[in-house]
């Protein structure tokens, strides 16, 4: 509250410059005025994250006798830096009888608590009498429905997922009041003559088609003014006020605060002291709905935001025969597995699979808002013997939160498995022990589409932990991130492209220990095309390489290694990188941590007309083993393009270039530190050509 206050004063000093000075701007000193501009300055607290500062700016524009124009401008500052600003133009016409006629237009905008920006516009009637007061307003908004994840929900209509919420949408409505004042000098004495106590009864309705269920309830409030609260400024005058409102969506909310007005007027601008109380009425304060009234949006159906299924329907499956189940629900459904399970199952095309307990993303058909829905029951566990792949997917499918049992080591059987023309597919979530064969297969890619492996955890394979491949013309996206890899019989994830296909991979996060063979493994073929983000692994105990790239057949790779820790291969290099058969790589090779290979930290050869273009900056690389050096070479037409930028390297850094070969090296080798008595060692071939040739230095 007392960030509001601060917020609100400072406003209040800007607001009343302004208004002082367009007062005596437009003050006509010939002609006594009645009505002079004034500005309030406000503290609420309310219920529900309610609580706000306020600020109030009233001033006349046009005035006769008994007519007036004024601009009502207020702004309000909640919790969570919530925010609102109400502008509108006001005219009221003092009637003979005793009634102020009025009525209003103006425009308001909102900030909601989930960030979204309103707008409306608004207007209302008015009927004020020193004893009874009359309202109702209406408001139309301007803003089309926003994204709102932060408050979209998942309900159930028979067996059917949808979501609630996936837009904040603004409402149409209105609201109006009777008010009377109660007589308090009578009840209390002349003492309270300056004392004004007025109670308010009344309701609001507020829908959209595109909402969930309209704001509909009754309010009440109360205020208490006392004239003259400062005896040296006629005018002033404090508020306590106080309300109360019910709805079907909010529940209860109160709120309670104090007013403080302060004039914006001097007898030497003209303006009258001595008003009538039918007079003071004119320049009351519009009394509407200053927030803008938003709602969740209606119920939608869902797809699966991982693969773009549609949810349509849901089948419980307990136990027993898993295949029945995904049968029974075929296409377009979402299949919860409860229990234990003997054996596994084919999945349809646009079928998720998931284990009760764990929880998917789901995205609203209509307003694209994601949000999540956690399967109930128990966790799914699928015990998987005979020769074939525990689950197999097709086209938009997606398996998570399973737990698989494999046959062990010597077995065909293998975890999860799709081939061909396969397309947005994710594989997440599963824990994939012992199985004969690959853990994770996603191979032979042919169709286009997403391909996403992400936070599995495979044991104890007995051949690749994850492989993952494309074929044919296949364009393909694929994320691999977030998995670990233990014990796999061979590598412990591989990669491998043929055939023209083109791929945009993204390997994140993951961990692969004690591979059989290398801990991460790419093969690529056959003028296959790969762009390539390999970042934050952890590769370790690889009994050959801890990173192996392959490529062939004028096979063409773009890719950026950064941040990642290689160490501790029984037998092979930390990073080895081979080129053959015209194949081209530019690579980024940043920050990586390279220790305790057998072989070399990082090898890299060109052979048979192929081409590299190779930045390898501020790496540390370490081995204890005598003959592990950087091997960097050039052979039989290969041409490499290489700067090397402050690493830290305790082997040797060992460039050579064969006669029949092209290599060009940035003068950056002074930019190195090496230690343990390593050193450079530079074929004279090599032709040194100036730092930032190929790559801008780094800063």
């Amino acid at each position: 509250m007392k960030r509001l206050l601060l917020v609100t004063g400072s406003t209040l000093v800007k607001c009343a410059l302004i208004f002082q000075l367009s007062a005596s701007v437009c003050a006509d000193t010939n002609v006594d005025k009645k009505w002079s501009p004034w500005i309030g300055t406000g503290v609420f607290y309310g219920s529900d994250e309610t609580s706000r500062g306020e600020v109030v700016v009233f001033a006349p524009f046009w005035e006769q006798e008994k007519e007036l124009v004024f601009f009502d401008v207020r702004g309000k500052l909640f919790e969570h830096s919530t925010n609102e600003v109400n502008a509108a133009i006001g005219y009221r016409k003092m009637m003979d009888n005793g009634w102020n006629l009025g009525g209003w237009l103006g425009i308001d905008t909102r900030k909601s608590q989930i960030n979204n920006r309103f707008w409306q516009a608004a207007g209302g009637v008015e009927a004020l009498h020193s004893d009874w007061d009359l309202r109702a307003n209406v408001y139309y908004p301007l803003s089309d429905p926003k994204s709102s994840p932060e408050i979209s929900e998942i309900k159930f209509v028979s067996n059917q997922i949808q979501m609630v919420g996936g837009t904040e949408v603004g409402l149409t409505g209105f609201d109006a009041e009777f008010g009377t004042k109660v007589p308090i000098d009578q009840v209390l004495g002349n003492g309270y003559q300056d004392h004004t106590l007025r109670l308010y009864a009344g309701g609001f309705y507020f829908d959209s088609s595109d909402a969930f269920e309209a704001v509909v309830g009754p309010k009440v409030r109360a205020e208490w003014k006392i004239d003259n609260i400062i005896k040296s400024m006629p005018g002033s005058q404090l508020a306590l006020r106080t309300q109360y409102l019910h709805d079907n969506v909010r529940d209860g909310q109160w709120e309670v605060g104090l007013q403080l007005v302060i004039p914006l007027s001097s007898p030497k601008l003209g303006y009258k002291r001595n008003l009538t109380a039918q007079q003071r009425r004119m320049t009351e304060g519009l009394e509407r709905d200053t927030d803008i009234i938003t709602g969740p949006s209606e119920a939608e159906s869902v797809v699966d935001a991982a693969t773009g299924a549609p949810l349509d329907s849901i089948t419980v499956a307990s136990g027993g025969a898993l295949q029945t189940a995904l049968d029974a629900a075929g296409e377009r459904s979402l299949v919860i597995a409860q229990g234990n399970f003997t054996s596994g199952g084919v999945l349809k095309s646009n079928q998720t699979l998931v284990s009760g307990g764990s929880t998917i993303s789901v995205r609203g058909a209509s307003s694209n808002s994601t949000t999540t829905y956690s399967a109930p029951g128990s966790a799914a566990s699928i015990t998987h013997t005979p020769n074939t792949a525990a689950i197999t997917l097709a086209t938009n499918s997606h398996v998570n939160g399973l737990s698989l049992q494999g046959a062990g080591a010597g077995g065909g059987n293998l975890g999860v498995s799709g081939s061909g023309d396969l397309g947005n597919v994710a594989v997440k979530g599963n824990v994939v022990t012992d199985f004969g064969g690959t853990g994770i297969s996603v191979t032979n890619l042919s169709g286009n589409g997403t391909i996403q492996i992400s936070n599995n955890n495979v044991q104890r394979a007995g051949a690749d932990g994850i492989r993952f491949g494309t074929s044919g013309s296949a364009i393909v996206t694929a994320e691999i991130h977030s998995n670990n890899v233990e014990d796999a019989a061979l590598d412990g994830m591989q990669v491998t492209t043929f055939n023209d296909s083109q791929l945009d991979l993204s390997i994140v996060g993951n961990t692969s220990l004690r591979a059989g063979a290398d801990a991460m493994r790419f093969d690529l073929q056959n003028s296959s095309i790969t762009n390539l983000y390999f970042n934050s692994n952890t590769l370790s105990g690889a009994a050959s390489d801890g990173l192996e790239f392959d490529a062939e057949n004028s096979s063409r790779l773009v890719a950026t290694l950064s941040n990642n820790a290689i160490s501790d291969t029984t037998f092979g290099e930390g990073i080895e990188i081979d080129q053959d058969q015209d194949s081209r790589i530019e690579m980024i090779i940043s920050g990586n941590t390279i220790s305790n290979s057998f072989a070399d930290p990082l090898d890299i050869d060109l052979d048979d007309d192929s081409t590299g273009l190779y930045q390898v900056i501020n790496n540390q690389f370490s081995s204890a083993q005598p003959a592990s050096i950087i091997d960097i070479d050039t052979n039989d037409n290969g041409a490499l393009d290489l700067q090397v930028y402050g690493n830290t390297s305790n082997v040797n850094f060992d460039f050579d270039e064969d006669g029949a070969s092209v290599f060009r090296l940035e003068d950056t080798l002074s930019t190195n530190t090496l230690t343990g008595g390593a050193a450079l060692v530079i074929d004279p071939l090599i032709e040194i050509v100036p730092a930032g040739t190929f790559y801008t230095l780094p800063e």
